[in-house]
């Protein structure tokens, strides 16, 4: 029962990371300046890892029964 709510999180953190990755790939694939391709790295690590923390807090709280998410506010 809680894999169905699971499942659109997971799917959208995947699409976020494949956002991060096509990222990476543009930073290596750029003659630009290190700096450029410095930036381009930080932002789609960045991304990633922020999506994947968003997905583990939500996976937290749908395991503790919240469903609700916009309860809080």
């Amino acid at each position: 029962m809680k894999l169905k709510k699971t499942i659109a999180p997971i799917a959208i953190t995947a699409i976020v990371c494949l956002y991060g990755g096509f990222l990476l790939y543009l930073s290596f694939s750029l003659d630009e300046s290190i700096f450029a391709k410095i930036f381009l790295d930080m932002a789609a690590l960045g991304i990633c890892f922020g999506a994947i923390h968003v997905l583990v807090e939500r996976i937290k709280e749908i395991r503790k029964g919240e469903t609700d998410d916009l309860g809080k506010y």
